[in-house]
């Protein structure tokens, strides 16, 4: 029997991870990387990593017939189309598509750990085949918000660094980001923002469903919109759990 855990680069699969240590026999981490990941979720896996002792599996979308490297801006260029919240091609062809195939390549039951927390409402699983086990250690033990971060506390592991200036997970193109995100990425990053807002004026397509960038840019005190939900309702309640948990 396999034991696989996803990891998001966010604050509860890492909690989990270092919950289910010692707790089975054999445990494979594992993390898919959409090509556009910020450097401070890089720098949050090798510490997890260290503190794990093993390796966390980095996974890409690639296959025999397509060997090298998809990434986001791969699949950009080739559909002139930018992924939404709606449409979310990004999670279908960045985390859950590489995520199968690596469970699917051996062949034999395995059993999946899922980072849900006992005071979230979500439900289901990532729709892999009847050899495939779901588990949910934290709902199955009580365990919430507080829980958590008292792991992460526990094991002197600091959140990931972008935590103090973002609402989401690490991919700094997620259609998920608010107002406010794509604020703080051009402070902490600007190339990175510029990079996005080429993107945008290019296929001319939003990453904002309300603002372009260039708008973002240039009028940092917009008004308070729908969009600007509460930090934890957003971060938990919307974006997949294979990217933002």
């Amino acid at each position: 029997m396999r034991h696989i855990i996803a990891i998001s680069g966010g604050k509860d699969s890492a909690a989990l991870a270092l919950y289910m240590r010692g707790r089975l026999p054999s445990v494979e981490y594992i993390f898919c990387d959409t090509g556009a990941e910020l450097p401070e979720l890089y720098e949050f896996l090798e510490r997890l990593e260290c503190v794990l002792g093993q390796e966390i599996v980095r996974l890409t979308d690639t296959t025999k017939a397509h060997p090298a490297r998809r990434d986001i801006f791969y699949y950009i260029d080739r559909w002139d189309f930018l992924p939404t919240a709606v449409d979310r091609w990004c999670t279908k062809h960045l985390k859950i598509r590489p995520f199968e195939r690596y469970i699917k390549r051996q062949v034999g039951p395995a059993t999946v750990y899922i980072a849900f927390r006992s005071d979230e409402q979500r439900k289901g699983n990532y729709g892999l085949d009847a050899n495939i086990e779901y588990r949910y250690p934290f709902v199955e033990d009580g365990i919430d918000f507080a829980g958590v971060m008292q792991i992460l506390k526990d094991n002197e592991i600091e959140l990931p660094a972008f935590y103090a200036w973002r609402s989401t997970g690490g991919c700094w193109l997620c259609p998920f980001q608010r107002r406010s995100d794509w604020q703080a990425l051009k402070r902490h990053h600007p190339a990175l923002f510029q990079r996005a807002k080429k993107l945008e004026q290019k296929h001319q397509h939003q990453w904002n469903q309300l603002y372009t960038l260039e708008e973002i840019e240039a009028q940092r005190d917009l008004p308070m919109n729908i969009e600007e939900r509460d930090l934890d309702e957003f971060e938990e309640g919307m974006p997949c759990a294979i990217c933002a948990k």
